[in-house]
C-alpha cells in the first residue's frame, strides 16, 4: 500500500508518520523532559514544510489537470481535492496548535 508509487504521495506519508509516530512519540517525552520541549518546534517546522510541499503538488496537479476531462469530471476533480486540502489544512492547524501547548506546558514547569 505505501509502496505504489501512484496512489502514495511522500509528502502525506511523511505528515502522517509525525502525526501519529513521532509527534506523540515527542510530546509525551517532552512531557516527562521538559528540556527536551524544543525539539517539539523542530518537529513542527519539519511537519509545516511537508505540508508546504503538498500544497504546492496539489496546486500543480490542479493547473495540470487533465484536458481531456468534460466539465463535469473535471470540477467533481478539483473539488475532491478542495476536500482533501481541506482535511489536511484541519490537521495541520490542530497540530500547530497541540505544538503551541505542549512547548508552553514544558516551558511552566521547567
Amino acid at each position: 500500500m505505501n509502496c505504489d508509487r501512484k496512489t502514495v504521495h511522500q509528502d502525506e506519508m511523511s505528515m502522517n508518520f509525525v502525526d501519529f509516530v513521532v509527534g506523540p512519540f515527542f510530546f509525551s517525552l517532552a512531557e516527562a523532559v521538559p528540556k527536551a520541549a524544543f525539539i517539539l518546534q523542530i518537529m513542527g517546522d519539519n511537519r509545516n514544510q511537508w505540508h508546504a510541499m503538498m500544497e504546492s503538488r496539489v496546486s500543480a496537479a490542479e493547473k495540470a489537470s487533465a484536458p481531456e476531462l468534460d466539465a463535469e469530471a473535471a470540477e467533481k476533480q478539483a473539488q475532491a481535492r478542495q476536500e482533501s486540502l481541506a482535511k489536511w489544512n484541519t490537521r495541520k492547524d490542530t497540530f500547530d496548535e497541540k505544538v503551541v501547548s505542549a512547548i508552553a506546558n514544558a516551558n511552566a514547569r521547567a
